[in-house]
């Protein structure tokens, strides 16, 4: 009887609660919860009732609710009235013969957009909140008891917002709880109510927890009653990042962390991880990183292994689930790389498969840490940038440097395609990431100092080192007799300097009988040979014990740089935060090392200025080396306060993201949201012409015909009010959803609110599929991203085996016409034909950016390029006069290139000299008899030149003779021939013929180096042979500088090589010798590179 009673008097409270309202009881339900909380069901015929349900009218003066999204608002958007239905409007007077075609897009702008075309979460809290109004508006009927408790379940319930006594009328907000509170994809969330995050009392924090629209519980968490101090993370305010004021403690006394009121969830993620059998330095950085976020139990950590090799990540995450069971391991599967996609660099692919899973996986993400390395985040960032996740979710870019940084060593600097595309990647998704955290100060100044855009909020946070507790407070001597080299065997880890250094050590020590030098590190390549070679004979001469061991076991090599007497040496020229350096001091090891990196924030320099060696010479640290090893000690480094409370750092940053900084970003982008619901989404599509657009003609029709000027629109006599927006759309694609258009122009307007520098967008299109030669398991849905440098869609690899060489040399561009206008210098006929490059390159010029959103909007009809330009990894010919490029230089340009930079330039040059004619520069293009021993192949056999259509030098080939097309050069590949049985001499009059570029010296130069690149893949015969020879002219006997054999293989073999001659003659001849084999059929060899250098100038 009791419980019917106390059922009744639920019913009663729900009946007297929404009658006012004029909204049935039928379907909500009230049960008890524990400690006399209250459940509410709602059921899922009233959710969608209320959709459709329209909102009590409220008098302005009695508004309990501050209206950010309705249309009645004086900040609205127009609300979901009919009166932008999204029809097009007709262009203005008769198109003219050869004019673009041009149409308006109605968007939302001061008017909504398609009620379809919202987001999710703006589509649900609408209905939501008229709920929460018809609640609100039967408080005056009911008791003032009934209205208290009415106003705690709905707002506890609907709301699910602080209440806040600092705020001003009115009373309530539509706050950043209730958009956590909605259902997102992916599954439940949880939301804050009553204070919490930044609430009055930070020892008292409520929160809800609940699945969909379902079953939502009150519940109070008592934290300790204990007073609480302010987070002692170091530099939290120095650079960016929001500021709470007053921040809410997240420590209590003796400096512990207090417990959140309920897990903040991390996503860790990483294409570098333990399991892969590539796994780095990155590997480890992340691993120690999910492992210390992991052993706080107010942290839910997810570590995602970003990587094609699914059973790899599977392995790899069943070990890591035993190491460290607290923490989530996540891999994809083949669903998050559908449909197919054309990538233009290596980690592309895996940029698209991460944004895949994260979409359906954000609810277990409150924030991300990610690395840059690749740009393998790049669309994740992207995708968060215009703010395109659940709110309040946060990307931190822990930045390791990037590609070019790893390259640093090597000039010229690698401008091959593929490493342009890598670094634009990476330097936008550093730029567009919200938070920059990065291992030192020193790696965010370099990325500062080469032109890199970092987010306003960085921080420097090291990266966890293991066994912390064990390193030494303090720096002890230890007894030093021998030297040992530690590192991968590579010039770039200071192998040649350490080598020299020893050398130089005086005599008296050399001699001693305990001395001894071992190299102890992964086996590299030294002046292209096994580095265990190199250094047999750079060492043969040394009369003490030197001990080699390459590709040492871990265990082994640690046990014996950590042997008594022992002075480890760190050389590396490059580092960031060497990881060696803090095991070394938790082993206890002496050691040596360069200032380079962030190596004097791990360590303190005044303490130990007999460690550090400067600058990476072999001078100084000969010196130290010496002074250690007569003085028969050296003190063991001790690791700085910044390196050894790296884990608390970690731990503190995470708890003050949740308290300080988790709900103002959600607060931002309601408000963000909001603000992108008043502007304008009128859109007006521009085709262009079927041939090239003249850029003058485009600007004619742009900017002229509508009044606009440089200055931007509205200016001009002729103004007229023509939407802000358009779309350029070269007439081989087509719009696959136009009623997405304006939520594309809403990207625009969350951009341009957001201050950014993306002064245009461009998106995916879905490519014709591939019908020449296609195997039944080709993918018959293609998509494909237009990326910097070159703003081209490509076909791509269609085959295993086979890249295309189709793709279209301009994409459509969405952009604020006044941008256009103020950008786009037509009138100055650099560029007399319009594409996307061009406009890229203009925008530039005014300090923006044409940004790629990885987004699949339009659909390519057709191809309208062929040839050279369009292979993925080889740049575009787009070459301007050179007159014309050195005056797009600026000053300041200029200025840095002739003092800041060595004019290094190599004198001779394979790709920059190759001609259709022979014996330009010396390089000449032929064949020679492949039955004849090397020694005695001199017969050469020039080719002729047999032009292609297009007219691109690149798409012609060199072949035999006019009838007989091999052997050939053709795109760089050079052919070898055998002649079909029954038919001989088919090779230009040869049974067996070479493929051979050859290059007769014009120059007489001591010290050089020949630096070489080139790829075999054997794939369609039965293998080749590559030869490099040296023909000296004064009659010397012939040289054969390299010999490879090349077996059938799955994948290309490239190789980089250099030769260092003492002198080349006038008249040597250097010979590039493809040889067949008998069964040959397509086989080639790809010559990527053949430069000849100064030695003193080269420093690849």
């Amino acid at each position: 009887m009791e419980a019917a009673a106390k059922h009744k008097r639920q019913e009663d409270i729900l009946e007297r609660l929404l009658s006012g309202a004029g909204v049935s009881a039928t379907g909500f339900l009230l049960e008890p919860g524990a400690s006399g909380s209250l459940h509410m069901h709602i059921s899922d015929d009233v959710i969608r009732a209320a959709l459709h349900r329209p909102l009590p009218g409220i008098a302005r003066d009695q508004e309990l609710l501050e209206p950010l999204w309705d249309s009645e608002s004086d900040e609205g958007s127009g609300g979901d009235g009919d009166s932008s239905s999204g029809e097009e409007g007709s262009s203005t007077g008769s198109e003219a013969e050869g004019r673009p075609l041009r149409r308006q897009q109605k968007g939302g702008g001061s008017g909504a957009g398609k009620e379809d075309a919202q987001p999710f979460w703006r589509r649900h809290v609408r209905p939501m909140k008229r709920l929460l109004a018809a609640a609100v508006n039967s408080l005056t009927y009911v008791a003032l008891c009934t209205s208290i408790l009415a106003l705690g379940l709905v707002a506890g319930f609907l709301l699910a917002s602080p209440l806040s006594s600092q705020r001003a009328a009115p009373a309530y907000e539509l706050g950043p709880g209730l958009l956590a509170a909605q259902k997102l994809p992916g599954g439940p969330v949880a939301g804050m109510a009553f204070g919490g995050e930044g609430g009055p009392d930070p020892s008292k924090f409520d929160f809800l927890v609940g699945d969909d629209f379902g079953v939502w519980q009150n519940k109070s968490m008592e934290s300790s009653s204990v007073t609480v101090e302010q987070s002692g993370i170091p530099g939290l305010s120095t650079v960016g990042g929001p500021h709470r004021s007053p921040r809410v403690p997240i420590k209590g006394p003796g400096g512990k962390l207090l417990p959140l009121p309920r897990s903040l969830r991390v996503c860790t993620m990483t294409a570098d991880f333990w399991g892969l059998p590539t796994a780095g330095g990155t590997a480890t950085a992340y691993g120690l990183l999910t492992s210390a976020l992991s052993e706080d139990p107010s942290l839910d950590v997810t570590l995602l292994g970003v990587s094609r090799m699914m059973d790899k990540c599977i392995k790899g995450r069943k070990q890591q689930s035993r190491l460290n069971p607290r923490a989530n391991y996540a891999c994809f599967d083949d669903r998050h790389f559908q449909p197919f996609v054309v990538t233009t660099q290596p980690y592309e692919g895996l940029s698209h498969a991460t944004l895949e899973w994260l979409k359906e996986n954000q609810h277990l993400c409150d924030v991300l840490q990610v690395h840059e390395w690749g740009g393998v985040f790049t669309d994740i960032v992207t995708y968060s940038h215009f703010r395109q996740f659940r709110p309040g979710l946060r990307i931190a870019i822990n930045s390791h440097g990037g590609h070019y940084w790893s390259t640093q060593g090597q000039l010229p600097r690698p401008t091959d395609i593929m490493s342009l595309r890598i670094d634009n990647g990476e330097r936008a998704t550093l730029e567009y990431a919200d938070i920059a955290l990065s291992p030192t100060r020193y790696i965010a100044s370099w990325l500062r100092q080469r032109g890199w855009r970092l987010p306003d909020y960085r921080l420097p946070v090291p990266n966890m080192i293991a066994d912390l507790d064990q390193a030494p407070k303090e720096r002890v001597d230890k007894p030093v007799w021998r030297v040992a080299f530690f590192g991968r065997l590579e010039e770039r880890k200071g192998i040649k300097l350490f080598v020299d250094a020893v050398q130089r050590l005086p005599k008296e020590i050399l001699e001693k009988p305990e001395f001894e030098s071992y190299f102890v590190g992964a086996e590299s390549k030294i002046d292209q040979v096994l580095s265990s070679t190199w250094l047999k004979a750079h060492t043969k001469h040394w009369t003490w014990k030197i001990f080699i061991m390459a590709n040492t076991p871990r265990d082994k090599a640690l046990a014996t740089i950590s042997a008594d007497g022992i002075l480890l040496v760190l050389a590396s020229m490059i580092d960031n935060m060497p990881y060696v350096l803090a095991e070394a001091s938790v082993m206890r090891i002496p050691l040596l090392i360069y200032d380079v990196g962030g190596v004097t924030e791990m360590i303190d320099p005044k303490l130990h200025a007999d460690i550090i060696c400067g600058t990476p010479k072999g001078d100084m640290l000969a010196v130290r080396m010496r002074e250690a090893l007569q003085a028969g000690k050296l003190g063991i480094s001790a690791l700085s306060p910044r390196v050894t409370t790296g884990k608390e750092q970690w731990q503190e940053w995470h708890h003050d993201f949740f308290h300080n900084q988790k709900q103002d970003y959600i607060q931002d982008d309601i408000e963000l949201h909001a603000k992108a619901d008043t502007m304008n989404t009128d859109l007006e599509i521009i085709t262009l012409r079927e041939a090239k657009q003249t850029a003058l003609e485009l600007y004619e029709e742009v900017c002229d015909a509508e009044g606009c000027t440089e200055r931007g629109c509205g200016f001009g006599v002729n103004a007229t009010s023509a939407p802000p927006t358009i779309l350029l759309l070269p007439p081989q694609f087509s719009v696959l959803n136009e009623s997405r258009l304006p939520e594309l122009v809403r990207l625009l307007n969350i951009g341009e609110l957001r201050k950014d520098s993306i002064g245009a967008l461009t998106f995916g299109a879905e490519i014709p599929p591939y019908k020449d030669g296609a195997l039944p398991t080709s993918p018959k849905l293609r998509y494909a991203f237009p990326t910097a440098p070159t703003w081209q869609i490509y076909e791509g690899e269609v085959e295993p085996w086979l890249m295309s060489d189709y793709c279209t040399d301009t994409v459509p561009v969405l952009l604020r016409r006044s941008t256009f206008c103020r950008a786009f210098a037509a009138d100055a006929k650099d560029f007399r034909a319009y594409n996307s490059w061009v406009l890229s390159l203009m925008l530039g010029q005014a300090g923006l950016h044409l940004h790629t959103f990885p987004e699949v909007a339009f659909s390519l009809d057709k191809w309208t390029m062929q040839g050279y330009p369009c292979v993925l990894d080889k740049t575009p010919n787009r070459q301007l006069d050179i007159h014309v490029a050195a005056n797009l230089m600026t000053d300041e340009m200029l200025m840095r290139t002739a003092q800041l930079t060595p004019e290094y330039r190599p004198l001779v040059d394979f790709h920059s000299q190759y001609s259709t004619t022979q014996s330009l520069k010396g390089w000449r293009y032929g064949y020679t008899d492949a039955s004849r021993p090397m020694d005695r192949n001199t017969t050469f056999h020039e080719m002729v030149w047999h032009a292609h259509k297009n007219g691109h030098i690149a798409d012609g080939r060199w072949q035999a003779t006019q009838e007989q097309i091999y052997p050939q050069l053709y795109r760089y590949i050079l052919h070898p021939c055998v002649s079909w049985p029954g038919m001989p001499n088919m090779c230009g009059g040869l049974h067996t013929a070479t493929g051979t570029l050859r290059f007769d010296s014009f120059l007489t130069q001591e010290n050089v180096v020949i630096m070489l690149i080139y790829e075999v893949f054997p794939k369609c015969g039965d293998g080749v042979n590559f030869v490099v020879t040296l023909t000296p002219v004064d009659g010397s006997p012939v040289q054969t500088l390299h010999e490879a054999e090349y077996e059938v293989a799955d994948k290309p073999t490239r190789q980089r090589l250099h030769f260092y001659l003492d002198k080349l003659s006038t008249g040597d001849k250097v010979d590039l010798l493809v040889y067949p084999r008998e069964q040959h059929d397509c086989d080639g060899a790809l010559i990527l590179e053949v430069q000849i250098w100064e030695q003193k100038a080269y420093k690849g």
